[in-house]
């Protein structure tokens, strides 16, 4: 993917104005290897303006290197290290998926609370200054069950604070779920359940931000869940389809809702068809909209597609809110 204009032009203004600040090639010594002159897990902030583009193309050009400082410190451009993700975890078998690999590809610190070891409670969630984005996991549990599971309600009240933070949040199946409790909404069964491969219609809503726009109209997705979330107030409704009416909204435009994957792998399918086997023979006795475990896994390149899909959403993001 080709780096936006900000980013090669502020590249070129390090090394004309002589690399990194003394503080931070300090720092960079123990980072690893340096690209374009700035260790390769530091990051530029966003360029908004093209008049600002405009003025360091212009000091570039001149060669001032006193120019560019004097430029970089009035518009307040910055380093700052790539994100930290956490993640939460409700069973032991659903972890990230893709989301982990473009993590890992992207330099960022991954983090996660595995809420399947705390029973009962007493879980030690992180402080909102150790992660930028949280990414909520799927789950067979439900979000009201919380006298069989009492971190639920730890769970609901550490998501409210990261909302509360400003933090960037994914929610996914049950994380979206958990995130239309929190802002307000209401959980209830979904009048089919879903599982297998199905697609979903965006909103117009939805193929009108750029976030989204790369997607088709009709996105073939993976499913697993028997409830069904309300869009919360505030929050616009990104994608919908005939089993069910909510299958993805956004809030103020950073948190991301989804009923769906995008990140499932196909070992991740495999351990959901093996610990959840259950839902599979019960409903291939008549469910609408419930696949075999053969159909799950017959397709590779379904899941390919979903896994270069939440990716490119991922980059999107990331280049959105650096």
């Amino acid at each position: 993917m080709t780096k936006p204009k900000h980013h090669l032009l502020l590249r070129a203004s390090v090394r004309m104005s002589g690399g990194l600040p003394g503080c931070m090639r300090q720092r960079s010594c123990q980072t690893g290897p340096r690209v374009g002159g700035y260790p390769e897990n530091w990051r530029f902030g966003h360029i908004d303006s093209e008049e600002a583009i405009d003025k360091i193309t212009g000091a570039i050009e001149d060669g001032s290197r006193r120019r560019i400082w004097r430029l970089r410190r009035h518009m307040k451009i910055h380093y700052r290290r790539h994100m930290k993700i956490h993640y939460l975890q409700h069973v032991s078998f659903e972890d990230p998926g893709s989301i982990l690999t473009w993590a890992k590809n992207r330099g960022c610190g991954v983090t996660n609370t595995p809420l399947y070891n705390y029973p009962k409670g007493g879980v030690p969630f992180p402080l909102m200054r150790d992660f930028d984005w949280l990414v909520i996991m799927g789950g067979p549990m439900n979000v009201y069950e919380e006298a069989e599971y009492p971190w639920l309600a730890e769970e609901k009240a550490f998501i409210k604070d990261a909302v509360d933070n400003g933090k960037l949040i994914i929610g996914l199946c049950l994380g979206a779920q958990l995130l239309s409790c929190v802002l307000g909404g209401a959980v209830a069964r979904n009048p089919y359940k879903e599982i297998g491969w199905f697609p979903v219609t965006l909103t117009p809503e939805a193929r009108s931000l750029p976030l989204f726009s790369f997607l088709p109209e009709n996105p073939l997705v993976f499913q697993w869940h028997g409830n069904t979330f309300s869009i919360p107030p505030g929050a616009v409704l990104l994608a919908e389809s005939g089993a069910c009416k909510n299958q993805a909204f956004m809030y103020r435009e950073r948190i991301f809702a989804f009923q769906f994957h995008l990140e499932n792998t196909r070992e991740i399918i495999q351990a959901l068809a093996y610990h959840c086997g259950d839902e599979l023979a019960a409903g291939q006795a008549g469910g609408t909209y419930i696949q075999t475990g053969v159909e799950l896994l017959s397709h590779p390149e379904y899941i390919a597609q979903d896994n270069q899909w939440m990716n490119e959403f991922l980059t999107r993001l990331d280049i959105q809110y650096p």
